[in-house]
């Protein structure tokens, strides 16, 4: 995730859920939860220059199967953000840990020439 350090929307809120899941409680998860879902979020948008990730994840990203990779993330982060759900450190850790390999094909498509012909 080298390719994200200059974007500070972007780690920011990834730093903030690694302290949360180093601080501990379910509190600290959801919040940290909530930080990976903005990181994703930011992602999108900073890649596609869309105000919407939706409207960005459609822009870049070409494969159905991909897509709903993408949704599939997006609703996990935000059911583990939820107050009404609780949130388990091993939860936080497996949204981090999909984020990095989302994050790392978003950023391989948006490289890529196919992609930015369409962009």
């Amino acid at each position: 995730m080298n390719s994200l350090r200059n974007l500070p929307g972007i780690t920011e809120p990834i730093e903030g859920a690694i302290a949360r899941l180093r601080a501990g409680g379910p509190d600290s998860y959801r919040q940290g939860a909530a930080s990976v879902r903005v990181a994703f979020e930011a992602l999108v948008n900073e890649l596609t220059s869309e105000r919407d990730w939706k409207a960005g994840i459609l822009r870049l990203v070409q494969s159905d199967e991909e897509r709903g990779i993408a949704r599939r993330l997006h609703r996990l982060l935000s059911r583990s953000a939820h107050p009404g759900h609780p949130t388990s450190k091993e939860d936080l850790q497996l949204v981090l840990d999909l984020f990095a390999t989302v994050a790392t094909r978003l950023v391989q498509l948006r490289a890529s020439p196919r992609t930015n012909e369409h962009a």
